[in-house]
């Protein structure tokens, strides 16, 4: 998981021609989520909601035809450099593992000397998805000052 900050700028070729995909503020079906516009030369695309969409439409008004950008490879998230850059001043970063059939994301983490919880502290936060009552639900698990888990389902 990498990070898609307000204002990062990625480059690269496509067809000869370089291309720029910026993110920017706003997004018309999700306020937390940001918008795309991609520039090549003097070509601008319209703000759209997703990285693929802004350079698919761009590149199909330069060269016409249907071609589509893939969202990582839009974002530069296949070019290791670009990864590296991106992660450099983040203190912590996201992760998610699998244990059976489960996937496992953990957010945050947090120490302590406290013996029962295993040396895990305030600041630890994680969820997974999983079926309860036979409705998909996300199971919240942190710690406080004390341990929560909630049970999440249709966002309440």
């Amino acid at each position: 998981m990498y990070p898609v900050r307000l204002g990062m700028k990625t480059e690269f070729i496509v067809n000869n021609r370089k291309f720029s995909l910026q993110v920017v503020k706003g997004n018309s079906n999700d306020s937390e989520q940001p918008d795309y516009i991609s520039q090549s030369e003097e070509e601008i695309s319209q703000v759209a909601n997703n990285p693929t969409q802004a350079v698919s439409s761009l590149y199909q008004k330069i060269f016409g035809g249907g071609t589509r950008i893939a969202r990582l490879g839009a974002l530069g998230f296949e070019n290791k450099e670009i990864l590296e850059k991106l992660i450099v001043d983040i203190e912590f970063q996201p992760f998610l593992f699998s244990i059976e059939k489960l996937s496992v994301m953990v957010y945050g983490l947090g120490s302590s000397s406290c013996k029962e919880l295993m040396g895990a502290g305030p600041g630890y936060i994680s969820s997974l998805l999983y079926k309860y009552n036979r409705k998909q639900s996300i199971y919240v698990q942190k710690i406080t000052t004390s341990c929560i888990i909630e049970i999440w389902y249709n966002n309440e």
